[in-house]
């Protein structure tokens, strides 16, 4: 007997050892394992299995005699039951018991007019076991090649009392494998070639160089009982017509349980040969990176010197990519007005290998590092804006040509020189001095961009061009003293940076002592102005802040002589948006081209990045706080400014002297509808601006396109909306402007809803019919769902508004309109058939190629794997056999739309 390691190992472990057997003991155990049997191979029988006493295939244990049952399998009958095998140690019919009963049911009841038909056979009786405290059941594996011995032991304990039986199953390999080299047609040929391929003349073609069936259109049909190596060899001919290549493929197959070398190098090994044409039709697919300011060496004597990073790199499917064909074309400045036929630089073409050897061409970029480089133009190129022309070739003639544009900066920043330290200043007679940053270098200069352009500002802020000093920032000492960096950046955005120390003085004492002080603030349309905070300033520090309360005014008083009085500090505390709408923007926008009132408070107002002009810089701004922007640059400390009429500089500090009435604004609110917090509440606009939407039901993964039209859309300069979405059955991710004439801004604010600013630059406004698409949202379905449930305009962090040419507002009144148009939901139709349980008939009545994708999901959304084979041109057949019974969704989408229908299967 041989035993493997491992089988040797379990049976070591587990045996009691017996010392002294008690016969009384012993002969109240009763060990029996299930009688001998036989098995095919084309059965076979789990191994791991078999060490579990309820197995049925090999026999159960029973615990309980009156339980034994006979132990019958159903398996197939050969007269390979009656023939030895030396090989596996078959003893065939000489050997007896379970061997011979298996010949003598070949021999009695064999049909051979149906060689394949399935008998049940009785091998005798199940095993059983009693009397034990415990049991286990060991196997040894002795099969060669699948084929052979597997003993069953069944042992049983009782104190120290063991006692064993076993049970012996044969595996017999009824269809030994078998090849038919003469002729790969024969039907009892185990390699099975698929029509035309037993053809032995047959060419195989694979497009693409893609897998396709690799000359290997063949499968095994009976490999049980056997260990198989497969491998090929090829030889490639080229030049052939209409091809790109042809493979000589010599496969060669080798069923190890057979094959000996020493023995004979033919019995077990089988040889054939296929011809392969590939024809590739693909061209190349090239991936182009580039990348100014790289990190490459400086260079001298280059004025403006920009190194850039241009390189691709090609994916082919069937040249690699040192054999590749690369030319290019490089067009400075996008202008065509190269020397070169409208082109600056001209190179190729020519092949990596080529360029490794130097063996390339003569045409060369003058502006690259390496300038016969055939897939790398990296270099030095002329600031601006440039267009180059790659074209790759593989090796099988394809040809593919892309445009690029890339961009050349300027690398190099500016220098700057600050003043000597410190640079004294005195406040002006208010108690107040802006320092601008130019007033604190003596020169700066850029390789690049000319000094009148180059920006000033402080701390690594572009935001801060100027340093405000007040009364209150002199401290005890009468004086303020700080070291400021100032930076320089030139219009590619390289900087540069010096220090300097600023020293601001008093000496005509400017801020006088005072002992009470009457504030009264209203705004530009001399409307009161309420809930905001005064905080005074005495020898340098903050007194406890003074709340207006809602009142009119507030009034401060101190003792004197002392503390003496640095001015005051007026705040107010506001939500971004009070106020603050797409209205605003048309403003602003009006503003800019000169179509609005332009005084200092307006100009003011509009500045909302605090540059001392207004661009549409901050007009972007504003829509960035709509839009709910996380960065933004809206920069305002203070969401209202402060201005006192004799001074129209917008500040939060003053300096006044009994009486001090300021004007207040709050940025960005052009018409001056931001609420008080003292009791004002917003009212909603009565007029109503139609807004509707197609309602559908769609399944999971398909592609959703939203649009929205108006029935009552005239003279609208502008709207915003925010939509709430149900983000576990429809992911939004984009929107795209429709019949409108502008771009429509679209944000992502919170995860749960989406965000639109959409305005005009018409003083009329627009006015659009009701089969207009105004804007639509581009989506994807995650479940099942019904548009209406996952969707809904949202009004808790933004209005939902619109105007018109007068910024009169409407309210915004959604519908949804049931059933399907012509503008992107489910365009078609199609018929389920049900033939009968287990097939599903899809019948379409449109063109054929109309349908592109067939997909089946269950009811929770998951996708289902099933054959779907096309019948006729517009018919497709769905298998059904291998799913439960439930209820199941069919969608099929294509070129013409999207539709899905639910089915039952019984």
């Amino acid at each position: 007997m041989i035993l493997s390691f491992y089988s040797f190992l379990f049976l070591w472990a587990g045996d009691v050892p017996s010392s002294k057997p008690n016969p009384k003991k012993a002969a109240q155990i009763e060990v029996r394992a299930p009688d001998d049997l036989v098995i095919s191979c084309e059965k076979g029988i789990d191994l791991t299995k078999l060490t579990d006493p309820t197995f049925l295939d090999a026999g159960r244990i029973h615990f309980d005699s009156t339980l034994v049952d006979s132990l019958v399998t159903q398996d197939r009958l050969c007269a390979a039951y009656c023939d030895p095998d030396t090989k596996s140690h078959y003893p065939g019919t000489a050997g007896g018991g379970a061997a011979a009963l298996a010949c003598l049911y070949f021999l009695e009841r064999m049909d051979p007019n149906n060689p394949d038909s399935i008998y049940s056979l009785n091998w005798g009786l199940e095993g059983l076991i009693t009397g034990v405290d415990s049991f286990r059941i060991n196997t040894i594996d002795q099969r060669v090649c699948g084929k052979g011995l597997i003993l069953r032991i069944l042992t049983g304990f009782l104190d120290q009392i063991s006692i064993r039986d076993t049970q012996r199953i044969w595996l017999v390999d009824c269809s030994p494998f078998y090849i038919n080299e003469q002729n790969r047609c024969d039907p009892n040929d185990d390699l099975v070639w698929e029509e035309p391929f037993c053809d032995s003349n047959h060419v195989f073609t694979i497009y693409g160089c893609g897998p396709g069936n690799g000359g290997g259109g063949f499968i095994f049909k009976n490999t049980d009982c056997t260990d198989l190596a497969i491998e090929y060899r090829d030889e490639i001919a080229v030049g052939i017509p209409n091809v790109c290549f042809r493979i000589f493929r010599r496969w060669i197959i080798i069923d190890w349980c057979e094959y000996d070398p020493f023995v004979s190098p033919t019995i077990g090994r089988t040889e054939f040969n296929v011809t392969i044409d590939v024809v590739d039709t693909v061209s190349v697919d090239s991936i182009f990176e580039t990348e100014s300011c790289s990190s490459i060496p400086n260079f001298e004597n280059v004025e403006c010197p920009s190194i850039t990073k241009l390189k691709w790199n090609g994916n082919d499917n069937c040249s690699s990519n040192q054999f590749l064909i690369y030319s290019y074309k490089i067009d400075l400045f996008n202008d065509s007005l190269g020397p070169l036929n409208q082109y600056d630089v001209v190179t190729g073409p020519s092949k990596f290998q080529e360029y490794k050897i130097g063996d390339s061409t003569d045409q060369l970029n003058p502006f690259a590092f390496f300038p016969a480089h055939p897939f790398d133009a990296s270099g030095v190129y002329p600031i601006g804006i440039h267009r180059i022309e790659i074209r790759a070739e593989d090796g099988c003639g394809n040809v593919s040509n892309s445009t690029h544009f890339f961009e050349s900066k300027d690398c190099e920043g500016p220098e700057i020189l600050c003043k000597t330290n410190p640079q004294e200043f005195e406040l002006d007679p208010i108690g107040f001095i802006r320092i601008l940053a130019s007033q604190l270098i003596d020169g700066m200069t850029d390789n690049c961009t000319e000094t009148d352009s180059i920006s000033l500002y402080f701390d690594n802020d572009p935001s801060i061009g100027f340093i405000e000093i007040y009364c209150g920032d002199l401290g005890d000492f009468r004086q303020f003293e700080r070291t400021v960096w100032i930076y320089a950046e030139d219009d590619w955005g390289n900087v540069d940076s010096c220090q300097v120390t600023l020293k601001v003085t008093d000496p005509d004492e400017n801020c006088i002592i005072k002992d009470s002080v009457l504030v009264l603030v209203q705004t530009i349309l001399q409307k009161r102005l309420h809930n905001y905070e005064i905080t005074p300033y005495f020898n340098g520090f903050a007194a406890n802040p003074i709340p207006s309360d809602c009142t009119d005014s507030v009034q401060f008083t101190f003792s004197f002589p002392w503390p003496k009085y640095d001015g005051f500090e007026i705040l107010k505390d506001d939500e971004d948006l009070n106020g603050v709408d797409v209205a605003d923007i048309i403003i602003i926008q009006d503003i800019i081209l000169n179509r609005h009132h332009r005084s200092p408070y307006t100009l003011s107002q509009a500045d909302v990045n605090l540059s001392e002009t207004v661009t549409m810089v901050d007009i972007k701004g504003v829509i960035g706080k709509i839009l709910g922007a996380q960065t933004t640059n809206w920069r305002i400390t203070d969401t209202w400014r402060f201005l006192d009429p004799i001074d129209s500089l917008p500040k939060t500090k003053f300096l006044c002297d009994d009486v001090c009435e300021l004007l207040a604004f709050k940025m960005a609110d052009m018409n001056h509808s931001a609420l008080s917090y003292c009791g004002e509440t917003e009212v909603e606009p009565e007029p109503c601006l139609d807004l509707n939407y197609q309602d559908i039901e769609f399944a999971p993964d398909e592609e959703l396109l939203i649009h929205f039209k108006s029935s009552n859309f005239e003279d609208i300069r502008g709207f915003q909306l925010e939509f709430l979405i149900d983000t576990s059955k429809l992911d939004v991710y984009d929107a795209e402007v429709g019949s409108l004439d502008e771009t429509l801004n679209y944000f992502t604010s919170l995860p749960t809803t989406k965000s639109l600013v959409y305005y005009n630059g018409s003083l009329n406004g627009e006015t659009h019919v009701s089969s207009d698409i105004l804007f639509s949202l581009k989506a994807k379905s995650k479940t099942s769902g019904k548009l209406s449930d996952c969707i809904s305009i949202h009004r808790d962090r933004i209005n939902a508004v619109a105007y018109d040419k007068d910024l009169n507002a409407y309210k915004f009144c959604a519908s949804v309109i049931s059933g399907y148009d012509d503008f992107g939901f489910n365009a078609f139709d199609f018929e389920l058939r049900q033939i009968n349980q287990d097939h599903i008939l899809l019948l379409y009545s449109g063109s054929e190629m109309a349908i592109k994708n067939i997909d089946i999901f269950d009811l929770q959304g998951k996708k289902i794997n099933l054959p779907v084979e096309k019948r006729e041109s517009n018919q497709w057949l769905l298998r059904t056999e291998s799913i439960p019974s439930g209820y199941y969704l069919i969608r099929a989408s294509g070129s013409e739309g999207t539709k899905a229908k639910g089915f039952v299967k019984f």
